[in-house]
């Protein structure tokens, strides 16, 4: 599962490319549960000031279980990836996350 763009605003990230790749790969089918936002003063900067307004919500109510692969594209500050692993764990996933360049 992809990590959703925050400062971008856009859905089709690097890692929403991505993880469709890896998820084939490992045997099994990539989803997007996830959607990001950044709150307050917006630009398209992807500074680590910026990323600690990132916010995430899940689309649904679904509960889960079973292990989810977090795929973003970079990690810097370690804030989108926290703030997901949250968001599915407390719909009864287990999370492991994973970046292209950290």
């Amino acid at each position: 599962m992809p990590v959703p763009g925050g400062s971008s605003r856009k859905k089709k990230n690097f890692a929403s490319i991505l993880a469709p790749f890896v998820a084939r790969r490992i045997g099994t089918v990539s989803r997007d549960l996830l959607e990001g936002r950044i709150e307050g003063k917006h630009s398209t900067s992807s500074h680590p000031m910026q990323s600690l307004r990132f916010q995430v919500s899940c689309r649904d109510d679904e509960a889960g279980r079973g292990l989810v692969l977090l795929v973003d594209d970079v990690a810097t500050t370690g804030v989108h990836f926290s703030r997901c692993v949250e968001q599915l764990r407390e719909r009864g996933y287990s999370a492991v996350c994973i970046s292209w360049v950290s």
